[in-house]
């Protein structure tokens, strides 16, 4: 049976940012050319004068700054608005700073900034102590990335379109709806013309806001795989991609806005093609993180009974069912193991069985035990990371499974062992943590 999600791959969702760019890309002024003999002169009745070149030219500019800047601080919502947050406060005259937005002015980044700072102690320092770092990257996985997407993705998303429109807030571009902000105007605009520009600064903050998930769903897979990895100081290399990224991408914004636009339709359009795999480590990071914090903050471990289902993600491709899917984990009645899988938890239930050729284990690891299939050579294969809960009930699991035995995978085996760990994170020599 093929299953549902294997179809949320990068075909579909590349499809589905570049309709959401269609609406950004189609607000971007084509060179102006001289009034042919029939629009030289407009209607008497138009309210909207033509742009000059200069005012064409200048808007997009603007609209070439905001697409950068949306996507370089989805990228990395911490360090962009770090950057192009403290670009726009200096830019902007002394006595309109008061008029700025929140997620501009000095209150906000500078704690921000300061939060950086703990972050990058954390991920360097903080890799001596992996039992105290591990849930503080849980902590970050849970909350504060998804807590910047809101509280900073989506208010940036918002204030570039209404800047955009020339608006200096979303509040004051709705206002147009009301008769009366008009009041005070000679050449009002029609109802039809207020109804037109209210819908079409929807259309660009709905464009805007699949945008900004496309790309901040895979920067945050990067703090999912830091996670993940058993390696010390990992974090670095793996968050020190994403920084490189979004920091060479804001200061092209503030230097040269025509070529930052088209580094973001490349970053936009690599993102849509890896998103179906970092939504996947999306919700793995999401119910790994509470399941770490839930044992290691609250010591709320679970014994699991005899007939129950063990909860956990595929730690590679199995069957129709793709690397990191939430399964469950059942013993049948002849003995053999299945896996038990609900495509985004509520499509049809597929069963894929474990093939039995060379035995399974449960690996104790350092945070979650696994099941492990065990061959020559010492080597061993993770099948199936199972929930942290489960720790401390490793022999219950083995005998509730029926494998082979319980075996220690808690100690590294080097450094060296990294790149064969990026490469497939499944595959572990002896004694590679898990």
């Amino acid at each position: 049976m093929v299953v549902a999600s294997k179809a949320v791959n990068g075909r579909p969702l590349l499809v589905i940012a570049l309709l959401a760019a269609v609406p950004l890309v189609a607000q971007t002024p084509a060179s102006p050319s001289p009034p042919s003999v029939a629009t030289a002169a407009p209607p008497a009745a138009s309210s909207t004068a033509a742009e000059s070149p200069a005012e064409t030219l200048s808007r997009g500019m603007q609209i070439a700054q905001a697409i950068s800047t949306v996507t370089s601080t989805a990228m990395s919502p911490l360090l962009g608005v770090c950057i192009l947050g403290a670009w726009e406060f200096y830019r902007t005259p002394f006595e309109k700073r008061s008029q700025l937005p929140a997620h501009l002015r000095p209150r906000f980044f500078f704690p921000i900034a300061f939060l950086l700072l703990l972050i990058l102690g954390k991920d360097t320092l903080g890799g001596m102590t992996p039992l105290v770092k591990k849930p503080l990257d849980a902590l970050e996985v849970l909350m504060l990335n998804k807590a910047s997407l809101f509280l900073i993705g989506i208010p940036v998303v918002m204030h570039e379109v209404a800047q955009v429109l020339g608006q200096t807030s979303l509040l004051d571009l709705f206002a147009a709806l009301e008769p009366v902000a008009y009041a005070q105007s000679g050449a009002a605009p029609s109802g039809l013309e207020r109804t037109g520009t209210a819908l079409l600064a929807l259309l660009l903050v709905a464009s805007g806001l699949v945008l900004t998930f496309i790309v901040w769903v895979v920067g945050h897979a990067f703090d999912v795989l830091v996670l993940l990895s058993p390696f010390p100081f990992v974090d670095i290399l793996l968050k020190g991609m994403r920084t490189l990224a979004c920091t060479t991408l804001a200061f092209l914004t503030i230097l040269e806005p025509r070529l930052a636009v088209l580094v973001s339709i490349g970053v936009i359009i690599v993102c849509a093609l890896l998103a179906g795999w970092a939504i996947r480590l999306l919700v793995f990071g999401a119910v790994f993180s509470s399941d770490l914090i839930r044992t290691i903050v609250f010591s709320d471990y679970h014994r699991p009974k005899s007939t129950e289902p063990l909860a956990g993600f595929t730690a590679r491709p199995i069957g129709d069912i793709p690397r990191r899917a939430y399964v469950r984990v059942v013993r049948r009645e002849d003995g053999g193991l299945e896996l038990r899988h609900r495509a985004w938890f509520v499509g049809p239930e597929a069963t894929v069985p474990l093939p039995a050729e060379n035995g399974y284990d449960i690996g104790v690891g350092l945070f979650q035990p696994s099941l492990i299939e065990t061959s020559r050579g010492g080597r061993y294969t993770t099948q199936i990371r199972l929930l942290p809960r489960y720790r401390k009930s490793e022999q219950k699991i083995a005998s509730m499974l029926g494998v082979k035995g319980v075996r220690d995978i808690r100690f590294g085996a080097g450094l060296e062992s990294f790149w064969g760990w990026l490469k497939d994170d499944s595959v572990s020599p002896v004694g590679l943590a898990s």
